[in-house]
């Protein structure tokens, strides 16, 4: 991690050094994505852990709670940070990092309700299970449109966890 913090400091410094690219392909940033580089890699990497998701959601009864529906949150949430990692690690173009980075935040919002879901989930609190599903589609709500903007489709989230 601190190997691509350093990298894309670096790569930064070196764009602010050289002055601001209008190249329109907003592959502007050394190693930088142009945008639809960008929205394919991620699109994948999002395809990718949706299917996993489905995976462990299609085992999941959702009227059930307890710590074996709490288990399989947890591999949800090992999914969720994963993605939430790899598209990290992309670099977009730089006219779009600071709606990538409000995106980013938005998924880490839904990664902590998502453990908080996972505890209530196991300690078979029905009235917090439902308040952090309300809470969880409300980020999905603010991040479902920044997605989209981005043209990261396959990224909007609408399940119920």
């Amino acid at each position: 991690m601190r190997g691509t913090i350093t990298a894309v400091l670096a790569a930064v410094a070196l764009t602010l050094a050289a002055g601001c690219s209008s190249d329109g392909g907003g592959g502007d940033e050394e190693g930088a994505l142009n945008a639809t580089e960008f929205a394919q890699k991620a699109n994948r990497l999002c395809s990718e852990a949706a299917s996993d998701r489905q995976t462990i959601l299609s085992g999941i009864d959702p009227e059930a709670s307890g710590p074996e529906q709490a288990e399989q949150l947890a591999g949800i949430i090992d999914i969720d940070q994963k993605l939430l990692e790899e598209v990290d690690d992309l670099v977009p173009p730089q006219k779009d990092q600071d709606t990538v980075d409000q995106l980013l935040d938005e998924w880490r919002d839904r990664l902590d309700l998502e453990d908080q879901l996972r505890e209530a989930t196991a300690n078979e609190d029905a009235g917090e299970v439902s308040a952090l599903q309300s809470q969880v589609e409300e980020v999905d709500g603010r991040a479902n449109p920044i997605a989209g903007g981005l043209l990261l489709n396959e990224c909007t989230r609408g399940e119920r966890v």
